[in-house]
């Protein structure tokens, strides 16, 4: 595993985004290279994880997931907020990040597992639950706790693209970018609110 800074970082970061990316994609794939782009320019330094595969299948999964983010967790800037933008395998963390009451958007979250979806009924700080239709993991009908967002893609699969349809999906894939932008926006001025890095 390694927590490695994205490309450009700002000079004064207003607070450190963490990307756990999917099993068998990485941060620089379309899903999550655009919301770090996004977010170095809005002002925040991000990390991006990279899974050790051979760990994954030693430790289990979830809790080598737990124990990534908690190594990112710590090379965050103290006494700054932190946002955390998860893919698929990343979303296993939810649980943690609600335990800790940190925010984050969950791209394709995995919803058939218990400990996800327990997590998303009780989650207060802002998360945002991103999936199509045509994802099996999708189950927008979870309760969903106060802090929780759900936004669904019709016809849109594990990939969030819509087979056949590369424009249409690009397309409600910048609609997800600009809500992530927007949640981002919302975290920075909910000081009180927002938990931050120790």
């Amino acid at each position: 595993m390694s927590v490695t800074p994205w490309f450009a970082q700002p000079d004064e970061p207003l607070g450190t985004a963490i990307l756990l990316p999917g099993r068998q994609a990485g941060v620089a794939t379309p899903l999550l290279h655009w919301p770090a782009s996004l977010l170095t320019e809005m002002g925040w330094s991000v990390l991006g994880v990279t899974w050790e595969e051979t760990r994954l299948d030693e430790a289990g999964v979830a809790s080598e997931v737990r124990r990534c983010a908690d190594a990112a967790l710590a090379q965050a800037r103290p006494g700054q907020p932190v946002l955390v933008v998860a893919k698929s395998l990343g979303t296993l963390a939810l649980p943690w990040a609600v335990e800790n009451g940190v925010p984050g958007a969950w791209l394709t979250p995995l919803l058939q597992d218990v400990a996800v979806a327990a997590s998303v009924g009780v989650a207060r700080q802002p998360t945002l639950l991103v999936g199509g239709t045509e994802d099996p993991h999708w189950q927008p009908q979870l309760a969903v706790g106060p802090g929780v967002t759900l936004l669904e893609l019709p016809d849109a699969d594990h990939g969030l693209q819509e087979v056949g349809q590369w424009r249409r999906s690009l397309l409600r894939q910048v609609e997800v970018f600009d809500r992530l932008a927007e949640m981002a926006r919302q975290v920075l001025r909910s000081s009180s609110a927002v938990w931050r890095a120790r």
